[in-house]
Order: C-alpha cells, then sequence, then structure tokens
C-alpha cells in the first residue's frame, strides 16, 4: 500500500509539475504577443519606407528617361545641323570652284589681251625705232 500511495503521489507530483509548466510557456505566449503586434508594425513601416524609396527611385528612373530623350534630341538636331553645314560647304566650295574656273577664264582672256597689246607696243616702239635711225619721223605711217 506504500507503494500504490508513493506511485499516486509521484503521479500526482509530476501532473502538477507539467500543468505548472504549460501554464509558465502560455504565459509568456500572452506576453510575447505584445512583441508581435510590435514586430507587425515594425514590418508595415519597415514596407512603408521601402515603398516611398520605389517611388524615389522611378521618380529618379523618370527624370533620367526625359533627360536622355532631351539630349537624344539635342543630338539629332546637331547631327542635323552638322549635314546641313556640310552641304551648305559643299555647295559653297562647287561654286566657288565654278568662280574660280570663270575668274581663270577671265583672267586667261585679259592676259592674252595684254600679250597682244604689249606685243603691239614692242612693234610699234621697234617700228619707231626702226625709222629713227632711218630718219623718218616717229609717227609718219610711210
Amino acid at each position: 500500500m506504500k507503494r500504490r500511495l508513493a506511485l499516486a503521489l509521484a503521479v500526482l507530483i509530476a501532473t502538477t509539475v507539467f500543468a505548472q509548466k504549460d501554464s509558465q510557456t502560455s504565459k509568456p505566449a500572452r506576453h510575447s504577443s505584445a512583441p508581435v503586434s510590435k514586430q507587425l508594425e515594425d514590418m508595415k513601416d519597415a514596407i512603408s519606407a521601402q515603398q516611398q524609396q520605389i517611388q524615389q527611385l522611378q521618380q529618379q528612373i523618370s527624370t533620367r528617361d526625359q533627360a536622355i530623350q532631351s539630349l537624344q534630341q539635342q543630338v539629332t538636331a546637331a547631327q542635323s545641323a552638322a549635314q546641313q553645314a556640310q552641304a551648305a560647304a559643299t555647295a559653297a566650295a562647287n561654286s566657288q570652284s565654278t568662280l574660280s574656273a570663270d575668274q581663270i577664264s577671265g583672267l586667261q582672256h585679259d592676259v592674252a589681251d595684254l600679250k597682244t597689246v604689249s606685243g603691239n607696243t614692242v612693234n610699234e616702239l621697234q617700228e619707231t625705232q626702226t625709222g629713227c635711225r632711218i630718219g623718218k619721223p616717229a609717227g609718219d605711217p610711210l
């Protein structure tokens, strides 16, 4: 009988110990529910902050895209202006060489005229010199 009483007492003590452990672990669970709600609140705040950062980054990307597009338009305009300037320079060079050819032709004509005049002058001078030696007057045609 002492053994049965000892066994019953041991079971009762074991049950009490387990019951106390369950109540102790359930109490901290209630205490830990407050930190869980705090953790959830912190997570919500972190998500909100990340969403704001994402929005800021999206705005920066949008601003950069607009700047890139503007630069591309400027490059296109500069290339177009360069092509127009090249075309104008080519046209000017062609017209300049045309003018130069016309000017050269005119100068060649002028030089030919000067040679003719010079040749005539030389001939008249020679005739004058020849006439002076012979005794004819300078302006006399015979």
